[in-house]
């Protein structure tokens, strides 16, 4: 008797449930900022965390953020994937609500990762370093949060 080995990754039926998942969380946020391309000049694209809040990155889970034109922001949250809207609020920008994919890793970069999901959800504002090659995001006030650079 043979065995077949299941595909990786999603399956259509599960794809088409987390695509509707995504729709209702993001259909119900508030409207996203680059709603005509107006993500800040010089946020588009991807980067890769070098710290959050204190704490190194680690190679072994590796972390980065995509804005995306069309307002919204993915990317690695060190094991799983994340996705969601990016939003003005009154000249700041808030990142989220998140919706993160539920794939099981090791504790300690599950640690990692609850801890760095809950920073970027304290998310404020940010500024532009090195020419443009550094993004440090804030809390709106003088504490950075997130140091990320440029590429991916």
């Amino acid at each position: 008797m043979t065995h077949q080995r299941k595909p990786e990754g999603l399956t259509g039926l599960r794809r088409a449930a987390v695509a509707g998942v995504m729709a209702v969380c993001l259909g119900s946020t508030a409207p996203a900022l680059a709603q005509d391309s107006d993500v800040p000049f010089g946020l588009i694209g991807v980067w890769t965390v070098q710290s959050f809040d204190g704490t190194p990155a680690r190679p072994d889970a590796p972390m980065s953020i995509e804005f995306e034109e069309s307002g919204t922001i993915a990317g690695s949250a060190g094991c799983n994937t994340l996705f969601g809207p990016l939003r003005d609020e009154r000249g700041s920008i808030r990142l989220g609500p998140l919706a993160v994919t539920r794939k099981a890793c090791q504790p300690d970069i599950m640690e990692l990762e609850a801890a760095f999901l809950k920073v970027v959800g304290a998310v404020k504002g940010y500024r532009l370093e090195g020419n443009n090659q550094q993004l440090v995001l804030t809390d709106g006030g003088q504490t950075d949060l997130i140091v990320l650079t440029a590429g991916g």
